[in-house]
């Protein structure tokens, strides 16, 4: 295993109701990106984003390589969540796979969704929560930024513990402050290595 390296997976939002906040959401991805590659050490990037069908848009590239998001993130369409998570996951683990002892030591995956599921065809609810709860099981960590939901609810039916939520207000100001805390908290748990990722509060508004 490699030590002071991750492997971080997105799971980025493009459905229809991303639209009003389209360049907040480049943006925010793009400040996270910058902010984690200056972390130091080593790090993969696979990205996905989702409408009604889940889009790879890199998968396990040195940080080095990840172009920042541009203008081909267009949000549109309906939300398939779950196909998103399912599709990520087991893409990391397959890459992880691959490693052996070059492994990285720390697994993050971030998912950020202002909908609620409404178009998966491949995944169900019980089939994402029973793959995050082993992958969490073997180390992983789960971000989970939500809006126009209950954030807790959702996430913990998706088997994701409640000290990686952040539930934020459907405005360019609430996603940003959202992404803030995002970037705050992973960087602080690569940092001092916690048990989990943390946040300093709970809600961005």
């Amino acid at each position: 295993m490699q030590q002071d390296s991750a492997l971080i997976t997105f799971i980025l939002d493009e459905s229809g109701s991303m639209e009003s906040i389209e360049s907040e959401a480049r943006e925010g991805f793009n400040g996270y990106l910058a902010d984690q590659v200056g972390h130091g050490g080593r790090t993969w990037w696979t990205l996905v984003t989702f409408n009604q069908r889940a889009r790879t848009r890199f998968a396990a590239v040195p940080g080095s390589d990840v172009r920042p998001l541009g203008a081909d993130y267009s949000p549109s369409g309906m939300t398939a969540l779950f196909d998103a998570i399912g599709s990520a996951v087991t893409k990391t683990q397959a890459h992880l796979e691959t490693l052996g002892t070059e492994r990285p030591s720390d697994v993050i995956v971030v998912i950020l969704t202002d909908g609620m599921e409404n178009a998966s065809q491949l995944w169900t609810n019980d089939q994402v929560a029973k793959l995050i709860t082993e992958a969490e099981d073997s180390g992983w960590q789960f971000v989970f930024l939500g809006a126009n939901q209950n954030s807790w609810a959702v996430s913990q039916s998706l088997g994701i513990r409640r000290g990686t939520i952040v539930d934020w207000e459907p405005t360019k100001e609430g996603h940003t402050r959202a992404m803030e805390e995002a970037r705050f908290a992973t960087a602080d748990f690569r940092r001092t290595k916690l048990q989990q990722v943390k946040y300093r509060d709970r809600t961005s508004t």
